[in-house]
């Protein structure tokens, strides 16, 4: 069966994305400055876990669970809805900027469950997965961007010499400034638009880092499959909010049409087989996970094995920074030597 689309599938429509470019950006702003880190929200519910295992019970836990100033803001927003005896998973959505859709999701199911206890420990774990993956690319990416900063602030030592001091300012802090204000934007850009299908695609387009984005991608789907799928979530919600929690928007046609195939009473590995673009291992472990009875563990170790794949694109990727700086700093000193020549001879004419 041949398809062009996600459109030629009626019920496989997906939310609208036709937010103006003005929301899209005070969102990505309001995430920038209130949203906690990914290390925040881990030590947050890990905090919160150990006090309602303590048997204490939800307001004051959420009075005493303490943290940075920005957990300090969402410890006093649930506060405010616990004291008002309002389910915490109802008032979430009302603050996109602190909560995203995986995390409404599993404190919903531990408030339906009486488990709201593990369900916080579960997401601690959560956090703090991504948020080492975080930080392995950021370590991997010292030594480029050091090598980066040195020759910007080297290589335009001769105009200090010929110039003075204001020229070489110009030379080197201006390209640093530009570099470090593009990193600030393109990181503000794809908060905003992270859920876009067609950002996606450009980005998918990038040679390495492309195919580094997307088994990134099917890490985190996999990973928040079997954390939904261990808390209790149904399959058809474990699937969409996998799908969201991807970060792969221009896959959001096919999630949807496999949920659709799920709620029609297909068997989860029929709806998972619609997903193609899936590696072949991890539609294979959807299968045996489920015949088997240990769905959450079979998934869990290929989410292991796509990562350590994640980590040799990675490491390719870290290595062809260095040699990128090496070849623009040669081709530098390549022109000034051709230039110096080019005004000696000139002169000897």
């Amino acid at each position: 069966m041949t398809r062009s689309g996600p459109s030629a599938y009626p019920w496989a429509a997906v939310e609208s994305r036709t937010e103006r470019p003005a929301d899209r950006f005070r969102l990505a702003w309001e995430i920038f400055r209130r949203r906690p880190s990914l290390h925040e929200k881990a030590s947050f519910y890990f905090r919160l876990a150990t006090l309602l295992d303590a048997g204490i019970p939800i307001h004051p836990a959420l009075r005493q669970v303490g943290g940075s100033r920005r957990t300090a803001d969402l410890a006093a927003f649930l506060e405010a809805v616990a004291g008002r005896g309002e389910p915490l998973a109802s008032a979430m959505p009302r603050e996109p900027a602190l909560f995203d859709s995986v995390e409404i999701a599993m404190v919903r199911v531990g408030e339906e469950a009486g488990r709201l206890a593990e369900n916080s420990s579960a997401l601690a774990s959560r956090f703090e997965a991504q948020h080492a993956d975080r930080e392995e690319v950021k370590s991997g990416l010292r030594y480029p961007l050091f090598l980066l900063h040195f020759a910007l602030l080297v290589l335009p030592v001769p105009i200090l010499l010929e110039r003075g001091l204001g020229a070489y300012l110009f030379a080197s802090v201006g390209p640093l400034a530009l570099l470090h204000a593009i990193r600030i934007a393109f990181a503000f850009f794809n908060t905003a638009y992270r859920d876009d299908p067609r950002y996606s695609r450009v980005l998918d387009a990038l040679p390495v880092f492309g195919r580094l984005r997307r088994l990134r991608g099917h890490i985190r789907f996999t990973r928040t499959f079997a954390d939904l799928h261990a808390v209790g979530l149904p399959f058809d919600r474990s699937l969409k909010l996998a799908g969201e929690a991807s970060g792969l928007p221009e896959r959001a046609g096919d999630i949807a049409l496999a949920v659709h195939t799920l709620r029609q009473g297909a068997p989860l590995t029929r709806a998972i087989s619609v997903l193609a673009w899936l590696p072949a291992d991890l539609v294979a472990a959807f299968s045996v996970g489920e015949q088997s009875g240990r769905l959450g563990e079979t998934l869990l170790r290929v989410a292991v094995d796509l990562d350590r794949q994640a980590k040799n694109s990675a490491d390719r990727m870290r290595k062809m920074l260095p040699v990128a700086v090496y070849l623009v700093v040669g081709a530098w000193l390549g022109w000034r030597i051709v230039s110096s020549w080019m005004v000696l001879y000139s002169q000897i004419r």
